[in-house]
């Protein structure tokens, strides 16, 4: 089931700024079931326990927000895809997951990214 995302929290000058954007979240665990959440802040233990746990999520480039207010939990053993139209900041929010835009100078990230119950952003 699909789920219309709030327009006010996509990053202004950006393509598809504004447009309504639909998240869908599916997941295939390991063992060949698949489940459907109904939208993308909804919890990983529908889909079995969350691997990521990620909470308010914005990436700043020097003055411009790429990626505002991102709350989301990606399950563990399951497969997630991150489906938007270009500029939206899909990229951008996963190299928040591995801490690659730490190499980014004028990037900054701020909220909460979880992995197993440890901050990476600390």
């Amino acid at each position: 089931m699909a789920a219309p995302v709030d327009t006010e929290n996509t990053a202004p000058n950006t393509p598809g700024a504004g447009a309504p954007i639909e998240i869908r979240v599916v997941a295939d665990s390991a063992g060949g079931q698949r489940d459907q959440a109904t939208s993308a802040s909804a919890p990983a233990d529908s889909l079995g326990p969350a691997i990521f746990r990620i909470r308010d999520l914005s990436v700043w480039y020097g003055t411009h927000q790429a990626v505002r207010g991102v709350s989301m939990d990606i399950p563990q053993k399951a497969i997630t895809a991150i489906i938007g139209p270009s500029g939206c900041g899909k990229s951008t929010a996963l190299r928040c997951l591995n801490r690659m835009n730490d190499l980014v100078p004028g990037a900054r990230v701020g909220g909460s990214v979880l992995f197993g119950g440890e901050d990476v952003l600390s």
